[in-house]
C-alpha cells in the first residue's frame, strides 16, 4: 500500500506597517488564517508519520527478503 501526503499548509501573509491604511484588514485576515494552521499541521504530521512507518516497514521487509535470499 502506498500512502501519499495530500495535506497542504495554507499560505499566510502577515500585515505590513508599510501599508498602514490596510494594516487592520490584513491583521484580521492573518489571525483568521492562523486558526486553520494547527489542524493543517497536525494532519500533515500524521501523514508524514504514516509514510515514515510504511517506509520503515518496507525497509524491514527488504532486509528480511535479502537475508533470506542470501541464505538460500
Amino acid at each position: 500500500m502506498s500512502i501519499t501526503i495530500t495535506q497542504t499548509i495554507s499560505s499566510i501573509s502577515g500585515p505590513s506597517r508599510s501599508r498602514p491604511s490596510t494594516f487592520d484588514t490584513e491583521a484580521d485576515s492573518f489571525v483568521s488564517a492562523m486558526e486553520a494552521f494547527p489542524a493543517e499541521m497536525n494532519t500533515l504530521a500524521d501523514q508524514i508519520e504514516t509514510v515514515a512507518a510504511e517506509a520503515a516497514s518496507n525497509a524491514s521487509t527488504a532486509v528480511f527478503a535479502a537475508t533470506t535470499a542470501l541464505a538460500a
